[in-house]
């Protein structure tokens, strides 16, 4: 049984020029972006001091500065 051409050795090389390390550096990209988006979204109540748990201060109240 033949496999497909998409299957082929010729297919899964990489073509001369090309840079390995795009590879990496452009999976670190996408997962520090996801990680920001993600701490952005459970920590903004809890930086910004209006969530719950946040700490009153004595002379502002509850007010962000």
């Amino acid at each position: 049984m033949r496999l497909p051409n998409i299957l082929d050795r010729s297919h899964s090389i990489a073509p001369l020029g090309f840079s390995r390390w795009r590879v990496p550096i452009a999976a670190l990209a996408v997962h520090l972006s996801i990680g920001q988006v993600y701490a952005f979204s459970v920590f903004n109540l809890a930086l910004t001091g209006t969530g719950p748990g946040a700490v009153v201060h004595p002379h502002r109240g509850n007010s962000p500065p």
